[in-house]
């Protein structure tokens, strides 16, 4: 539909008056996405109906995953589907996906200027070429940044380069965490993921590492 046209709708929920609720991760207010919830929140649910339904609404060719796994369990009935660029599994491998994916974005940007366009939409519609946009799906950020220090500095740093600039390049994360922490997500990684979803938190604590205030615990 024309309404989608441009844009990477993410329905989260329905509300009290029983309207949609989503965001949009083309804008340039929502472009990476950060959700947290302690165990049984409902995390897991609420990031694979996203997900499903992002894979409902647009086809293979306007948008795939990248799905980082460490635990091995959360996203493997997404391998061989038509929207899964890959699932990964192992950490170094999943770090170097990432560090390729600054590659990609850079390389997309390279393409834009010898177009003399600034975004990927305006890429698609003067050249006519498909150009999916990619979304990297994080299930448990925690095991990402509480490996030794020089790996997590490698996928801090490559999140810092695709949250700074990824979104014009049709490049956006969606980081999900049961274990909200400031040594977790520290506050460079959180001013780039300025779209935040907090399910129950353990504590206050946690819900100002998500949403900026308390209540989540609530």
């Amino acid at each position: 539909p024309d309404c989608l046209r441009g844009k990477l709708i993410a329905p989260i929920g329905v509300g009290q008056l029983r309207e949609l609720i989503y965001m949009d991760f083309s804008s340039s207010n929502t472009p990476h996405f950060l959700i947290g919830g302690t165990t049984g929140s409902g995390k897991s649910v609420t990031m694979n109906a996203i997900i499903l339904a992002m894979m409902c609404l647009y086809d293979p060719n306007e948008v795939q995953f990248l799905f980082l796994d460490p635990k091995k369990v959360e996203f493997s009935s997404y391998e061989n589907r038509s929207h899964t660029k890959q699932v990964i599994t192992e950490i170094e491998e999943a770090i170097q996906a990432l560090e390729l994916l600054v590659e990609e974005m850079e390389q997309r940007y390279r393409l834009f200027a010898r177009e003399s366009v600034s975004s990927i939409d305006q890429y698609v519609e003067v050249t006519g070429f498909v150009m999916p946009r990619l979304v990297v799906v994080f299930d448990e950020f925690a095991d990402f940044m509480e490996r030794e220090k020089s790996l997590s500095g490698r996928v801090e740093s490559a999140i810092m380069r695709l949250g700074a600039k990824a979104r014009a390049a049709g490049i956006h994360l969606l980081i999900c965490t049961q274990n909200p922490k400031a040594d977790v997500v520290p506050t460079n990684i959180r001013n780039n993921l300025p779209a935040r979803l907090a399910l129950k938190t353990a504590d206050h604590h946690a819900s100002k590492i998500i949403i900026n205030e308390e209540g989540a615990e609530n």
